[in-house]
């Protein structure tokens, strides 16, 4: 005996959609990537300087997650579009200024480093709390500044994100870079 076809409004919404909405995630993807390397680009030589690594333009390069939206890559939990520089110079370290999205809070913008190691990111931590940077957050391996956005702080994303590019380079001129911490084992 066949089965009778329910209706299905998603099924029947996406066969109508589906190419616009593909090319309107593709196109906000893109916008919030070119602002977040715009932001990341124009403070890169401060940057370089207070972190005591070299910097250079070529170096950033879009950063999404996930990558892809492939069955079992996303499950909802977290995304992330931004900007990267990923071991500079074999630092193990990468550096990111992104928008993060979580069903647990609401949007933010970032600005952080992310080390290979986490004894590593543990002593830069505890330098930058000494130094007084109580504005960070730092997860495991992750040393960030956040800043919760609504939806209408997007357009002026370039901007909040340059805010808190000097603030990350006051802070990390203080404790005096990340190669200090790169070294130790």
């Amino acid at each position: 005996m066949p089965v009778e076809p329910k209706s299905n409004p998603l099924l029947e919404e996406g066969a109508k959609s589906y190419p616009q909405a593909l090319l309107a995630l593709s196109e906000f993807c893109q916008q919030v990537q070119a602002m977040c390397c715009a932001a990341m680009k124009r403070h890169l030589t401060e940057l370089g300087e207070a972190l005591r690594l070299p910097l250079r333009a070529e170096q950033v390069k879009p950063h999404a997650y996930p990558s892809n939206l492939s069955p079992g890559d996303f499950d909802g939990t977290l995304a992330v579009l931004g900007a990267r520089i990923v071991n500079p110079r074999s630092a193990k370290c990468g550096l990111f200024n992104y928008v993060s999205w979580s069903n647990t809070s609401r949007p933010s913008a970032n600005v952080s480093i992310s080390f290979a190691d986490a004894g590593v990111a543990d002593r830069a931590w505890a330098s930058m709390q000494q130094h007084g940077n109580c504005a960070f957050d730092k997860d495991e391996s992750e040393i960030y500044l956040s800043r919760p956005l609504k939806p209408a702080d997007l357009s002026q994303l370039e901007t909040i994100l340059d805010e808190m590019n000097q603030q990350w380079i006051a802070s990390w001129r203080k404790v005096g870079g990340v190669k200090q911490f790169l070294g130790k084992r």
